[in-house]
């Protein structure tokens, strides 16, 4: 990975993390 987009990428875990919770 190149960052290829790394902002969308860690809203993408905190948004699972979320949905966990």
């Amino acid at each position: 990975m190149c960052n290829w987009s790394f902002p969308r990428f860690i809203k993408y875990i905190r948004t699972k993390e979320a949905l966990k919770r």
